[in-house]
C-alpha cells in the first residue's frame, strides 16, 4: 500500500453508466444524493474540482491528530446490474482482464484502488477479472466482495491468501455488514489467479496482475505446478498471459510495508517474475495527495467514503492515529496504491516518470534497482520534486475514476 509497458493499453474519457460506454446494455446504477444536495449516480463520471495541490500538500510526516466522528449515515445502498451490463461488452471488446491482488484492511488506499478498477469497467477500458486478499483477514475478501457488489459486480471472483502474515488489522472492513455481500468462504487466491490465467490462455486475452498489498498470493502462483485448473506451472501461465505486472511495494533506502509483511515471498516475486513489471516505489504515491475534497464528492452512504470517513484510524476498533495528512478533521490520503492502479491503465498518459528496463533486487528487504543487465522491471519516479501542477494532473485522473 504504503510503472514502458511493452503494450499500448488504455485511454481515458469519461463517460457515466447512463451512457453506453461500448454497450448496448448500461448497468443500473443505485442513485444517491451527494453532500452539496446534487442527484448522484454511483458509478457515473463527474465534473470535479480539486482543491490545488499547493492546498494539500503538506510536510512528510503521517502523524496526525485524532480525526472526530463523521455523522454519515451508513445504509445498504447497493448498484444494481442487470445481465449483459458493461462487463459483457468488456468480454467480447479485447479489453485487458484485470486480476487486483491487494491487502484490504490495514490502509484505505486499497479500497479507492479497487473503485477506480470498477469506473475502467463501466468506461469499457478494462475487465475486472479477480481479486485476492494476500493477508489472512478474511474481512478483507468480504469487504472486496461487497465493493464489487455495490458497483453492481457481485460475482467477481474474490480469494484469499490461506498462510499467514502480519499487519491483519482492520482499520474499515469491519464495516463489511453495512453493505450488501454475499462471500461466506473464499478459495485460495492463488488458485483464482490460476484459473484466471487459464481462462485466458484459452480466449487469447491478456492479463494485467495488480498487486497493492503483500506478495503472498502471487508468489505461491509462481511456485504452483500442474492441477486440475490447468496443466501447465504457474510460471508458464504467467509467461503466457500476462502482459504487465504493477505493483505498490518497496523503497530504496528502507524496508517498505508491503515487503516487511512477507519478505520470503517479496524476494520470491522479484526474483522469479518473468514479464514486465513496473514497481511504484513508496516515494511515488507518499508525495501524491488524493485529496478529502474528492472524498466529500461522493454521497454520504458511498463505500468508499464510508471507509474513509466512518472507518478509519480514528473510529474503528483498532483507533490510533489518523490517515495520512491533518486537512480538517480529515486527511488526504497518500495514493500509493492508486499509481499502480493509474499507471497499469493508462501507462501513455504519462502521469509519472519511469526508468530504463533493469533489475529490482532485495537486499534485506531493501529494494535495489539497478539498470541494464537484461531485468525487465521498470521503477516509477520518485515524486517529491513534481510541480503542484503535475501532483494535481494524476491527482485528478485518480478521483475521475472512483464514481
Amino acid at each position: 500500500m504504503a510503472k514502458i509497458v511493452r503494450s499500448a493499453i488504455i485511454g481515458l474519457f469519461f463517460c457515466g453508466l447512463a451512457m453506453s460506454c461500448g454497450s448496448e446494455n448500461s448497468a443500473q446504477m443505485q442513485t444517491g444524493v451527494a453532500e452539496n444536495g446534487e442527484s448522484f449516480r454511483y458509478g457515473q463520471a463527474t465534473t470535479l474540482a480539486l482543491s490545488p495541490v499547493e492546498s494539500i500538500e503538506s510536510q512528510n510526516s503521517v502523524s496526525a491528530p485524532s480525526s472526530t466522528a463523521v455523522d454519515a449515515k451508513t445504509t445498504q445502498n447497493t448498484a444494481e446490474t442487470t445481465e449483459g451490463s458493461s462487463s459483457s461488452s468488456n468480454r467480447s471488446s479485447g479489453v485487458p482482464l484485470i486480476i487486483y491482488d491487494t491487502d484490504m484492511g490495514p490502509d484505505i488506499d486499497d479500497a479507492p484502488g479497487l473503485a477506480m478498477l470498477h469506473g475502467y469497467e463501466t468506461d469499457g477500458k478494462a475487465e475486472l477479472a479477480a481479486v485476492t486478499v494476500s493477508r489472512q483477514g478474511f474481512d478483507g475478501a468480504q469487504f472486496s466482495d461487497a465493493l464489487n457488489t455495490f458497483y453492481g459486480r457481485p460475482d467477481v471472483p474474490v480469494g484469499i491468501y490461506k498462510g499467514s502474515t502480519g499487519a491483519n488489522s482492520s482499520q474499515y472492513t469491519y464495516l463489511v455488514d453495512s453493505f450488501p455481500h454475499d462471500l461466506s468462504e473464499a478459495p485460495d487466491g492463488f488458485k483464482v489467479q490460476r484459473q484466471v490465467l487459464a481462462d485466458a490462455e484459452k480466449s487469447g486475452r491478456k492479463v494485467i496482475m495488480i498487486q497493492v498489498g503483500f506478495s503472498s498470493n502471487i508468489s505461491e502462483l509462481l511456485n504452483s505446478r500442474a492441477d486440475e485448473i490447468s496443466d501447465k506451472s504457474g510460471l508458464e501461465l504467467v509467461e503466457n498471459n500476462v502482459s504487465l505486472l504493477s505493483i505498490m511495494a518497496g523503497a530504496p533506502t528502507s524496508v517498505e510495508f508491503n515487503i516487511k509483511h512477507n519478505l520470503p515471498a517479496a524476494e520470491n516475486l522479484f526474483a522469479k517474475w518473468p514479464v514486465d513489471m513496473v514497481v511504484s516505489y513508496w516515494d511515488t504515491g507518499g508525495h501524491v495527495y488524493y485529496p478529502y475534497s474528492a472524498i466529500q464528492k461522493l454521497p454520504t452512504d458511498h463505500i468508499v467514503r464510508q471507509a474513509y470517513e466512518v472507518g478509519g484510524p480514528g473510529n474503528s476498533p483498532y483507533a490510533g492515529g489518523g490517515w495520512h495528512e491533518p486537512a480538517g478533521d480529515f486527511y488526504n490520503m497518500r495514493s500509493w496504491d492508486l499509481t499502480s492502479v493509474l499507471h497499469a491503465l493508462e501507462p501513455e498518459r504519462d502521469y509519472f516518470g519511469i526508468s530504463s528496463a533493469g533489475t529490482v533486487r532485495l537486499e534485506g528487504g531493501v529494494a535495489k534497482f539497478s539498470e541494464g543487465d537484461g531485468g525487465r522491471h521498470y521503477i516509477l519516479s520518485n515524486t517529491s520534486g513534481y510541480s503542484a501542477e503535475q501532483k494535481n494532473k494524476a491527482a485528478t485522473a485518480m478521483a475521475a475514476m472512483i464514481r
